[in-house]
Formats: structure tokens, C-alpha cells, sequence
């Protein structure tokens, strides 16, 4: 009889209690409770592949020190290297904790990418730290490029945590996708943006007087272009995201500055590096084209209450330049309208 009284639970009825979510800076993240087997595994194998590749970058890096050859192209090619894997072990942890497709995919792509430079360093300067370096992304870099997009493709088509985040409303959900898009293209840029300046070094660490001006100025600039655009999403402020869309217009002038001084200092000792230039240079201006595409979308997402959602540890509760709060979705400002009409 007691039993019956018993209110009815999720346990009863065979539903499993989804963890809640933690609330961070960076807005809501899972809790180890709430990662699967699979994803663990991917993170696991990613993360050791990953360090792997920083430890044999540092290896070069003091070795070419040790022997004063930091104007050796290799030391460039190890900076990139490293910056390359910090990012990707942002992607990797942050694309799972916060189950985002697109930082997932920019995993993979990004894997891509260092698994072909590792691949024509070492064919056009072969080394025992190169092919170690070698054989560890032949053997890792297909597995994970494979668990990677497969895992990307599960958050895509569940949207656990973007429901968990913003309820049921369709029309906010969407917004929320474009939001996260955003920010992944958005962290791409930027690592792009450095690898880019970076690249300046084509004779390691030998400088004239505009690679200086460039290595000064270039990563502040670059770190200011990505906190604009962050912050003027986070507080949906119109203000820096006019100042955001005039920094995506002069960025890619370095680009093609890069790309033409390339060109025309292009040798056999520098070969590979040229290669890796002429390839973060397209794929920089690739992912700036759709970094304002996608910014372009998610301004126009402004006012209907989503980042307050998305970042509820955040002071800015609402639009910081005056704008009106709006309700949920352009559906319920609709509905809303009608009620009223009604009335």
C-alpha cells in the first residue's frame, strides 16, 4: 500500500537522469558524470597524441637552440606546430565538456592540416625527431579524424546540450547553433591569425626590422580582433561588432602580403615551410569569409535573451548599448503581438 502512495520517478519507468549541467565563465558545461565511453576514448587518444606532438615540437626547438641554428626554417615550423597543438587541445576538451560540433570539426581539420606539414617536413628534411613525429600521425591522425567527425555529427544531430541550455523553443535552439558556429570559426581565425604571424620567421629567428614591427603588433592585434568579436556576441553589444566587422576587413591585407612576399622568396631550403604558409593562407581566408558570414547571423540573433541563457554566470544581462529587451524567439514576439491585437 506504501509502495503505491510512492510518487512514480524516471528510474521507475526506465528514463536515466541526465546530470545537470555545470555553470562556468565560458557558459554551460558537462560534468565528467554525463561523457560516454566513446568520447572518452576520442579524448583520451587525442590528448596523447596531442602532447606527444608538443613534447617532440619542444625537443626541436631546444635542439636547434642548443645548437644555434634558431635561424633554421624548422624552428618556425616547430612554433606552428605548438600553437596548432594548444588549440587543438582546447578543441578537443571544450568540444567535448560543451558538446560543440564545429570546434570538433576544427579538431579535425586542423588535424589535417599538421598531419600533411608533418608529412612534407619530413619529405623534404628528413630527421629522426620528424619521423617519430611521423609515425605517430600516421598511426593516430586517421583514428582520430574518424572518431572526430563521427562525434561531431552526434552533437549536431542530438543537441542534448543546446536543449539543455535553452529549453525547447526551435526558434532559440537554431540561434544557439549559429551562436556556437560563431565561436568556433571564430577561435579557428584566431589560430589561424597566429600561425599566420608566426610564419613571418621564414628563417627561424634571423629578423629584420618589419618581421620585428610585425611579430610586435601582429598577435595583439590578432588576440583584439577575436576579443571583439567574442565580447560583442557574449554582450551582445552593437558597438564592438561594428568594430568587429571593420577588423575582419584589414586582416586578411597581411594575409596577402604574406601570400606575394612568399612567392617571391620561395627556395629549396624553405620549401616546406613556403608549402605551409601558402596553406594557412587559404584556408585563413576561407575561415575569415565565414567567420562574417556566420557573425553577420548571429548579430541579427541580438535582443531575444540568448546569451543570458547560454552564459548565466555573466554579469552583462542584457543588450549594453541601449537596445530593448526583447522576449524569447521571434516566435513568441509574434504570438505575443497577436495576444495583444486581441485584447
Amino acid at each position: 500500500m506504501d509502495n503505491q502512495d510512492t510518487p512514480i520517478t524516471f528510474e521507475d519507468i526506465g528514463i536515466t537522469k541526465t546530470p545537470k549541467l555545470a555553470d562556468t565563465r565560458l557558459g554551460k558545461r558537462r560534468v565528467f558524470k554525463d561523457i560516454d565511453k566513446k568520447e572518452i576514448a576520442f579524448s583520451t587518444v587525442a590528448c596523447v597524441s596531442l602532447v606527444a606532438a608538443l613534447i617532440l615540437a619542444i625537443v626541436k626547438i631546444v635542439g636547434l637552440a642548443n645548437d644555434n641554428n634558431t635561424k633554421d626554417p624548422d624552428f618556425t615550423f616547430a612554433l606552428i606546430v605548438i600553437i596548432n597543438t594548444i588549440f587543438c587541445l582546447y578543441y578537443v576538451l571544450n568540444g567535448v565538456l560543451a558538446e560543440r560540433p564545429y570546434e570538433i570539426l576544427v579538431f579535425v581539420i586542423a588535424n589535417i592540416i599538421v598531419w600533411i606539414y608533418v608529412i612534407a617536413n619530413y619529405a623534404i628534411r628528413p630527421g629522426d625527431i620528424k619521423l617519430i613525429r611521423l609515425i605517430i600521425s600516421c598511426v593516430l591522425s586517421p583514428v582520430l579524424i574518424v572518431l572526430g567527425i563521427l562525434i561531431a555529427k552526434l552533437y549536431n544531430d542530438s543537441g542534448k546540450l543546446i536543449f539543455r541550455t535553452v529549453g525547447a523553443n526551435t526558434d532559440q535552439q537554431i540561434m544557439c547553433k549559429t551562436m556556437f558556429a560563431f565561436f568556433g570559426l571564430l577561435k579557428f581565425d584566431l589560430q589561424l591569425g597566429l600561425s599566420m604571424v608566426v610564419l613571418i620567421l621564414t628563417n627561424g629567428t634571423k629578423t629584420d626590422t618589419q618581421d620585428i614591427v610585425i611579430l610586435s603588433i601582429g598577435p595583439v592585434y590578432t588576440v583584439i580582433c577575436f576579443l571583439l568579436g567574442y565580447l560583442s556576441v557574449r554582450w551582445e553589444n552593437r558597438k564592438l561588432a561594428i568594430a568587429f566587422g571593420i577588423s575582419l576587413l584589414t586582416q586578411p591585407g597581411y594575409i596577402l602580403y604574406k601570400i606575394i612576399q612568399t612567392g617571391e622568396n620561395i627556395n629549396d631550403g624553405n620549401l616546406a615551410l613556403a608549402a605551409t604558409t601558402f596553406t594557412c593562407a587559404a584556408l585563413a581566408l576561407i575561415i575569415r569569409i565565414a567567420v562574417a558570414i556566420f557573425a553577420v547571423r548571429t548579430y541579427l540573433n541580438f535582443g531575444y535573451g540568448l546569451s543570458e541563457k547560454v552564459f548565466p554566470m555573466s554579469k552583462h544581462r542584457s543588450v549594453t548599448d541601449g537596445s530593448k529587451d526583447m522576449p524569447d524567439s521571434p516566435t513568441r514576439h509574434s504570438e505575443e503581438g497577436l495576444k495583444k491585437d486581441d485584447s
